[in-house]
C-alpha cells in the first residue's frame, strides 16, 4: 500500500521524517481526499473481477458437480470464492497498471480537464497518522463496495429454475435406481418430460413405490 507506513523491516534511513522535536503536520482535506481516490479507484476493479468470478465460478460448479455430487449452492459459492480470492492475488497488480494507464489517456484525451488529483507526498510519520489510514482503508472499503455490486451483473443471465429441475431430476433418477436395487422394480426408460404436475421419473418413481406397497400387503 503506497499510503499506509512501511513495514518494519524496511530500511529507515531511506525513509524522510520529521525532524526531532518538531510537530507532525496534519494533511488537509485535499490530501486525504487525493488518497482516498487513488484508493478506491483500483479496488473497482477488484470488486468486478472478484464478484462476477464468484458467481459464475459458483454457477458453473453449482450446474456440473452440484447435480452430480449433490453439493449444496452454498457449497459450490464457497468454491467458487476460492477461485475469485486466488485469481484477485494473481490479478491485482495487473489492475492497477491498468487503472494508472488509463487514468493517463483519459486526462491525455480530455486535455487535462479529467485527471486525478496527484498523491501527497507524506514523509513516514504523516503515513502513520490515523487520518491518513482511515482515508486509505475508507478509500479500499468504497471502491470495494461499488465494485462488488456491478460485479454481480452475472445474475442477470442466470437460470436458476433449470438448475433446481436438474438437481431433482437427477435425485429422482438416484431414488429410483435405489428402487430398483432393494425392491427389484424394472425400470424403463425416462426422459424427464413433464407430464401434468410430475415429470416422468417422478411418476415412475411414485409408481415403484407404489407397486413395492400392494407386494408388501
Amino acid at each position: 500500500d503506497r499510503h499506509l507506513p512501511y513495514p518494519p523491516s524496511a530500511p529507515l534511513q531511506k525513509l524522510p521524517k520529521t525532524p526531532s522535536g518538531a510537530q507532525v503536520r496534519e494533511p488537509t482535506n485535499d490530501q486525504l481526499y487525493a488518497i482516498a481516490i487513488h484508493q478506491a479507484i483500483p479496488f473497482i476493479g477488484f470488486g468486478i473481477m472478484d464478484n462476477s468470478i464468484l458467481l459464475l465460478a459458483g454457477e458453473a460448479i453449482d450446474t456440473t458437480l452440484g447435480v452430480t455430487l449433490g453439493i449444496s449452492t452454498m457449497c459450490a459459492a464457497a468454491i467458487g470464492n476460492i477461485i475469485s480470492d486466488v485469481a484477485g492475488v494473481g490479478f491485482g497488480t495487473i489492475i492497477e497498471e491498468t487503472v494508472q494507464i488509463w487514468a493517463t489517456r483519459i486526462e491525455k484525451m480530455s486535455g487535462g480537464r479529467l485527471k486525478l488529483p496527484p498523491l501527497p507526498d507524506f514523509n513516514m510519520e504523516q503515513r502513520a497518522l490515523r487520518s491518513v489510514r482511515w482515508s486509505s482503508q475508507m478509500g479500499c472499503a468504497v471502491g470495494l463496495t461499488i465494485g462488488c455490486v456491478i460485479g454481480m451483473f452475472p445474475l442477470l443471465f442466470f437460470d436458476d429454475e433449470g438448475v433446481k429441475e436438474k438437481k431433482h431430476h437427477h435425485y429422482c433418477e438416484e431414488e429410483m435406481k435405489r428402487k430398483v436395487e432393494t425392491d427389484g422394480v424394472e425400470p424403463r426408460p425416462v426422459t424427464g418430460k413433464k407430464l401434468g404436475a410430475q415429470t416422468e421419473t417422478e411418476q415412475h418413481l411414485s409408481d415403484s413405490t407404489g407397486s413395492s406397497s400392494n407386494l408388501d400387503t
